[in-house]
């Protein structure tokens, strides 16, 4: 009890009790005067602990948050060079043993759920990994571009580009808005790992946005062509 009569309950932690003390008017334990660098020190014991317990919440939402593998599907039997598009074109036989390793590797991630684009080369690649074991959900909004281009060997992407108003497909903004609104509305669970199988297209403009980078212009392949490989992922957390 200090001079004026309050009683002073001293914490086990280092950092509140010398916060409590002062508040109290103790040093060491006892009644005092404190100098300069007493409250020097205890500020900045009281500026450690505050920082701490600021890490310690943000560990704890970033530990409730749930995990997703954003995979792109594996390599697909394209002997004639086409741009496949949303045509049932299978996986190739490395394209399999990908989607084995990857099975293997997911087995140990307790993978609560996978969405799957249902174009041929994606529902392979969901099915191989999981193996009867992990319940596949097919999406419209995770498919490949629509492109009336495809089934064509593509030389001209300024072509494949400029005759877009005339043919008719997707543009870059109706491929990111659709797998955008798929990423907002699907609820994952917190703590629970979930697989999104895609295509190179959809999950570049998805890590645009997720990291806040313009869209780019119709027909600009100098990223999305080295973004994210056949048969690679990346994870993030929501």
């Amino acid at each position: 009890m200090n001079e004026g009569g309050q009683i002073c309950q001293v914490s086990n932690s280092p950092f509140l009790r010398a916060e409590k003390s002062a508040a109290c008017g103790m040093k060491n334990g006892k009644s005092g005067f404190f100098s300069v660098m007493d409250i020097i020190q205890v500020l900045i014991q009281q500026q450690i602990f505050q920082s701490a317990r600021k890490n310690w919440n943000k560990l704890k939402k970033g530990l409730s948050m749930s995990t997703v593998y954003l995979l792109r599907h594996c390599e697909y039997d394209n002997p004639r060079h086409i741009l496949p598009g949303r045509l049932p074109v299978a996986l190739s036989a490395n394209g399999k043993k990908q989607a084995e390793k990857l099975r293997d590797f997911f087995a140990s991630q307790k993978i609560e759920k996978i969405y799957s684009s249902e174009v041929l080369r994606c529902r392979q690649t969901s099915e191989i990994i999981s193996g009867g074991k992990i319940p596949i959900e097919f999406d419209t909004r995770l498919l490949e571009v629509m492109t009336s281009y495809q089934g064509y060997w593509v030389e001209n992407y300024d072509l494949y580009y400029t005759m877009r108003p005339t043919l008719g497909g997707e543009t870059n903004k109706d491929v990111q808005d659709r797998i955008v609104d798929f990423w907002k509305k699907t609820k994952f669970k917190k703590e629970k790992n979930y697989i999104v199988c895609s295509h190179g297209d959809p999950l570049y403009f998805l890590n645009q946005y997720l990291n806040k980078i313009p869209l780019e212009k119709e027909g600009d392949f100098n990223c999305r062509s080295s973004f994210l490989p056949i048969g690679g992922y990346y994870s993030m957390h929501k």
